[in-house]
């Protein structure tokens, strides 16, 4: 498995060895060499959210250096996949941290908290998400645990399964490790690094990934068995979005799981499923609180 950290800076210099370890997290050299040779402008292919490029790599620990050319604002680290999807990721902090389903270990690699926040070229903003809505992606939500955990029982074989709203995929990542067939879909700009590297992360097989808006109407995802979400009814907004998406996306017979905590929109979400043609579903009424401090509900829908 090939797998390398990038460290650049505006003024295309390498960093001292501790603020590498610290940007790249899992460099394990012992010594610091930098290389004399660098990518060259004719090496680097920038995109928006992604980077190729060829080699000029530390021995040690297969750092690569990029000059200014490469239009960086800010200190970033690229990192290389093995599903060679390389992703920039911006200075904003992270932290890893590690939450036990059973015997399976998932780790997991998130904003440090709420308060990160990184979108020099303006591409979130475009999108419609604040400044203050930016890192709410990219942390684990109690909601978004106790998804992953019904995830960790529920009967999936056979089914073709879609997150809406996946955030930082803790449910994704919880069925890949299940070997389920899962499709991860977002809005932020973000997500899809995130997953990747979390993927990564825990050796697991490459998760598809869609970013897109539920107001998109022309999508090319096709239709799903079951379809999972956790605290995606943030807005009064959210109840017509989301329940046409997800028509738009279920199956004949499709079932629906959300993970709601609380947050008001429950009940018109609810009818307007129903004029959908959707009955909501007390099957799982039993793990309606399967976390002792989560005060939420479960909403099962499913098509007669």
């Amino acid at each position: 498995m090939q797998k390398a950290k990038l460290v650049a800076d505006q003024a295309g210099t390498l960093e001292s060895l501790e603020t590498h370890r610290n940007r790249a997290g899992d460099c394990l050299s012992a010594h610091w060499n930098p290389p004399r040779m660098v990518a060259t402008e004719a090496d680097v292919s920038v995109a928006p959210t992604r980077l190729a490029l060829a080699t000029g790599r530390c021995s040690q620990c297969q750092c690569v250096a990029l000059p200014d050319r490469s239009s960086y604002r800010r200190p970033a680290v690229v990192s290389f996949n093995r599903h060679n999807v390389w992703f920039r990721m911006s200075s904003y902090r992270v932290r890893y941290q590690t939450l036990e389903f059973g015997d399976v270990d998932v780790h997991l690699r998130t904003l440090r908290d709420r308060q990160e926040f990184s979108d020099d070229e303006q591409v979130a903003e475009d999108l419609g998400i604040s400044s203050a809505a930016w890192p709410l992606f990219g942390v684990v939500w109690e909601s978004g645990e106790v998804l992953a955990r019904l995830m960790f029982v529920h009967e999936i074989a056979g089914l073709r399964i879609l997150e809406v709203g996946c955030g930082i995929g803790l449910a994704s990542l919880v069925l890949s490790q299940r070997l389920a067939n899962i499709t991860a879909t977002d809005h932020h700009p973000e997500a899809e690094a995130f997953l990747a590297e979390n993927v990564e992360l825990n050796k697991l097989n490459e998760i598809p990934f869609v970013r897109m808006g539920w107001h998109e109407e022309q999508t090319l995802l096709g239709k799903f068995d079951l379809i999972i979400g956790s605290d995606v009814l943030y807005e009064r907004s959210h109840v017509d979005l989301l329940s046409s998406f997800i028509d738009r996306h279920a199956s004949a017979t499709c079932e629906v799981i959300l993970v709601d905590p609380g947050r008001g929109h429950q009940a018109p979400f609810t009818r307007r499923m129903q004029s959908l043609g959707y009955e909501q579903s007390a099957e799982m009424a039993a793990l309606q609180h399967p976390a002792e401090t989560f005060h939420g509900r479960v909403l099962c829908y499913c098509r007669p």
